[in-house]
This record gives structure tokens, C-alpha cells and sequence, in this order.
């Protein structure tokens, strides 16, 4: 009965965390046909476009039909267009994942029983998207069931998250059960393996957390640099829009909403790979190709290419590894454990940063307007993989490096099993049976 009760109310606050991010939407819309259109456009027409941004932040694919006239009226020639916009907005997105994440992390204070909540507000979620994708027909690409279930997924990802880490950090009774039948499953390759294996399971799940926040930290500064020096385009572009107070306060909503999506691309061009902006560009440090762009201010601080010096891009990437790996080498867990520890944690650690990064990127990318600009974004699966070749160059060499420094300042430890490639070099792990 309590799991019932804890689904119930996780629905109705997934319902309101969707109707917040759909109000916060909807304020700029209503103000937007209040000033820009005197209360002239349909009131039926105003909540689609609000509704069809709110599922656009959640990954929800709209479909555009032009007459010539309105196609020519928005320089895009002058016959008649279809299009789609799939390039999700992620700073609306993110307050959807912090809220649904904390929302998993209050749940996991209940226990097992709070694996309801994390059900509970999928499906709560997923009623409000279907609710909102009627609200915003036609304008949604997809079935009605799909404009439902992607959004939900999404909070219950993030809801799950949270859940899970919460468990896993608090040692939840059904996650030491859990944990415990993991071990008798690899008890059979050994058991010091087993009994080590949650211990070096956190060890690199820590190290790629730490690689993918010093990325959308590298990432976040090279976007910063690229404003400040591409700042007389982009208020050049600004100006020749020619907006009034409202539309400069629309432009910056808007290119605040995209700022994470700049940050995803800033991690791609440090990765080596870079992104596009337009079928058949490239934007990466050694060279820039584009085409004719739109008139959008966040566009004039695209970079120039730097020729040979673009290799100091992912340079910086395995500087940063480095400086990342020597911290984490610095741990006891990685202190006294065996050298081939310290070579696989940050190599399992790098290749699940490269996932993540993959991701981010798969979610930065999209279609962002019609003809040329239906690719914009980069090439996950290869910017993943350059991060993960490129963390493991750094982590590896740091890790071990700070092991060394550590090693050279202390007196010798008694020799070590030589065949114990999980357990400490000076301390006895405990067999998996006995938990």
C-alpha cells in the first residue's frame, strides 16, 4: 500500500515539474502575442507553439509546413517548404532532468519501496507530454504514444539516476543484495576479483564522472573564449535583425536555452572532431567550412580553424586527463592496489566518459531549419571515441605517474601478491562468500 501511495504522488509531482517547465514557456509566448502581436494570432495557435517548444525540450521532432508566400517572407526562396526541427533546447531540458533527479534522490530515502516513485512519475510525465502533444497538434512529427513515452523516458532516466546513486552511496540493504549476487557470479574467474569488484566498479564510475565534468568544464571555457573573441560579430548580427527592447529579450532567452547545446559542441571541437552547422560543414581546429549561415547572434562565435595548432585541442583534453588521473592517484584505492589496477580503472574510466560524451552529443545534435540545415551538430559515435582515446592517454600516464611520486617518498611496502591484480598490496580483502 505504500508503494501506491509513494507512485501517487510521485505522478502528481512529475505532473507539476512538467506544467512548471510548460508555465515558464508559456509566460514568454503569452508576452510575446501581447507586445509583437497585439493579441492578433489565434489563442488556439499561441498554446500549440508554447506546447510544441515544451516537447521540443524533450526530444520531441516538430514538423513545419510553408505556403511560398511565408517561405519568401523568411528568405528561404520562393517555393513552397517542409521541414523539421529536432535541436532540442537543452537548457529547458536540464531544469526537467535536475528536478526529475532530485525527485529519485528523495525516493531512495524509502528504500526498495521507492523504485514506485521512480515508476510513478514516469507515468505522471508521460500523461502530462501526451496531454501537452494534443495541445500542440499538428505541429509533432510523431504518434501521440511516442510524444508521450520519449518525454517520460526522460524523466525517468533522470529520476532513475538519482534513485540508483542514492542507493549505491547509502548502501541500501536490496543494493548490497544485489552487489552480493554480482560477486558469486565472477566468483568463478577468483575470488579476491569478486570481493574487490564494487570497490574497483566505484573507483572508475568516480574517474569518469571526473573526466566528463572537466570536459563540460574545458568545453564551457573554450565557448567563453570564442564569445569574447568573435563579440563584433555577434552583436553585429544582433543589430542586423534590428530588434526592439522584446526582441533583444527573446534573442538572449533563446541563446540562453542553447547555451548547453554550445558547450556539447565546444567538448566536440576540443575532442578533435567538431561538429556541423549545415550538410557538408565542419567546424573542428584545424579547419572551419561553412556555408551560408542564418543570422543568429550565438553563430558569430563559431571559431576560426588554426591550421597545424589545432592539435593543441585535444592536447588540452589529455592535459586535462593527466592533471585528473594525478588526483585520482593520489587515492588509497589506487595507491596500493597492483599496476595492472592502475592501468585498467582509468581505461575502463575513459572509454564510460566516451560513452557519456557520445551521448551528450547525440542529444546535442539535430535538425535546425530546413534545406542545409536539417544536420547541425557533431558525429557522436566520433567524438566519443576520440574522448575515449584521448582520456586514456591522459589518465593512464597520470594515475600512474602520482603512483610513483607516492611510492618514491615512503618506505618500501612488504612485496605484494604478484598474482593479486584486485586486492591491496597491504591489506587482506575478504571473500564475497562471507557477505
Amino acid at each position: 500500500m505504500k508503494a501506491v501511495v509513494t507512485a501517487g504522488a510521485a505522478a502528481i509531482e512529475a505532473l507539476a515539474v512538467a506544467l512548471a517547465a510548460w508555465a515558464i514557456i508559456a509566460v514568454v509566448g503569452v508576452l510575446l502575442w501581447w507586445l509583437a502581436f497585439d493579441l492578433a494570432a489565434e489563442p488556439g495557435d499561441v498554446v500549440a507553439g508554447i506546447s510544441a517548444g515544451w516537447l521540443l525540450a524533450h526530444f520531441v521532432p516538430l514538423g513545419f509546413s510553408l505556403d511560398a508566400d511565408a517561405a519568401l517572407s523568411l528568405g528561404l526562396g520562393g517555393g513552397a517548404l517542409d521541414f523539421t526541427l529536432s535541436l532540442a533546447p537543452l537548457g529547458l531540458t536540464l531544469l526537467t532532468v535536475v528536478l526529475a533527479f532530485r525527485a529519485g534522490r528523495r525516493f531512495a530515502r524509502e528504500g526498495a519501496k521507492g523504485a514506485a516513485g521512480v515508476l510513478g512519475g514516469a507515468i505522471g510525465f508521460a500523461v502530462a507530454a501526451g496531454g501537452i502533444a494534443v495541445l500542440a497538434s499538428p505541429l509533432p512529427d510523431w504518434p501521440l504514444w511516442a510524444c508521450a513515452a520519449v518525454p517520460a523516458l526522460c524523466y525517468a532516466a533522470s529520476s532513475g539516476a538519482g534513485y540508483l546513486l542514492h542507493a549505491a552511496t547509502a548502501g541500501h540493504a536490496w543494493w548490497k543484495s544485489m552487489t552480493r549476487r554480482v560477486q558469486r557470479l565472477v566468483e568463478p574467474f577468483g575470488e579476491l576479483r569478486a570481493s574487490a569488484l564494487p570497490g574497483r566498479a566505484a573507483e572508475v564510475i568516480r574517474l569518469a564522472a571526473a573526466s566528463v565534468a572537466g570536459l563540460a568544464t574545458l568545453g564551457a571555457l573554450g565557448f567563453a573564449v570564442a564569445v569574447v573573441v568573435g563579440y563584433v560579430d555577434i552583436v553585429a548580427l544582433g543589430q542586423g535583425l534590428h530588434p526592439d527592447v522584446l526582441g533583444l529579450i527573446l534573442l538572449f532567452l533563446l541563446n540562453l536555452v542553447l547555451l548547453p547545446v554550445a558547450c556539447v559542441w565546444g567538448i566536440a571541437w576540443f575532442s578533435g572532431a567538431g561538429f556541423a552547422i549545415g550538410a557538408g560543414t565542419s567546424v573542428t581546429p584545424f579547419e572551419t567550412l561553412l556555408g551560408p549561415l542564418p543570422a543568429f547572434p550565438l553563430l558569430g562565435a563559431v571559431p576560426e580553424g588554426w591550421g597545424w595548432a589545432g592539435g593543441l585541442a585535444p592536447a588540452a583534453v589529455v592535459l586535462s586527463a593527466i592533471a585528473i588521473g594525478a588526483l585520482a592517484g593520489a587515492r588509497s584505492d589506487l595507491r596500493h592496489s597492483s599496476l595492472s589496477v592502475a592501468i585498467v580503472v582509468p581505461l575502463l574510466a575513459a572509454l564510460l566518459a566516451g560513452l557519456a560524451v557520445a551521448g551528450l552529443s547525440a542529444l546535442a545534435t539535430g535538425a535546425a531549419g530546413p534545406g542545409r540545415l536539417a544536420v547541425v551538430g557533431p558525429a557522436p559515435w566520433l567524438v566519443g571515441g576520440l574522448i575515449a582515446l584521448e582520456l586514456g592517454f591522459g589518465l593512464v600516464p597520470g594515475v600512474l605517474a602520482r603512483r610513483l611520486d607516492l611510492e618514491s617518498r615512503r618506505e618500501p611496502d612488504p612485496e605484494p601478491n604478484a598474482f593479486d591484480w584486485t586486492a591491496s598490496a597491504d591489506e587482506e580483502v575478504p571473500s564475497a562468500g562471507n557477505g
